[in-house]
């Protein structure tokens, strides 16, 4: 079986030779016309469109070294607390255990909560930046749409 994983892969220098040649041909034929600075238009949406993968591409090392010292700290500062907590060896009334059991559940779930919602920081802004490219495009593509 043939491997046709190549062709699923666009060639960014490709693609912005093609445009560059497009864009230089449309200038050619017919200078100083709307069709002109569409095709430059497109060069350039092509220029930050590959800036945005190379972005997304990145890992984001301040957003990871920050994520990492939060939560760093905040495990050392519930490590702290729990040592400092003093539990009598018995306990009087089984509705003092259940609220005890029950308030360190909430603490965990909300460290769980607050965790999760770090660890997920960066995708979610290179998400929303991604879309904001992904808009661009789609407006292009409506563009060519009226024209047509």
């Amino acid at each position: 079986m043939r491997d046709l994983s190549r062709f699923r892969r666009l060639d960014e220098s490709q693609i912005s030779q093609t445009l560059r040649r497009l864009r230089d041909r449309v200038a050619e034929r017919f200078p100083g016309s709307g069709l002109n600075s569409v095709s430059a238009e497109l060069v350039e949406l092509s220029e930050e469109s590959f800036e945005c993968v190379r972005y997304l591409q990145r890992p984001s090392w301040p957003i990871r070294i920050a994520v990492g010292t939060v939560i760093a700290v905040m495990t050392v500062v519930i490590g702290l607390g729990a040592l400092s907590i003093q539990v009598n060896r018995h306990v009087e009334r089984i509705s003092e255990l259940v609220q005890m059991l029950e308030s360190a559940i909430n603490d965990i779930i909300f460290l769980g909560v607050g965790i999760y919602f770090l660890l997920t920081l960066e995708g979610r802004i290179k998400r929303r930046r991604a879309l904001r490219s992904l808009h661009q495009l789609r407006s292009v593509e409506r563009l060519f749409r009226q024209l047509h």
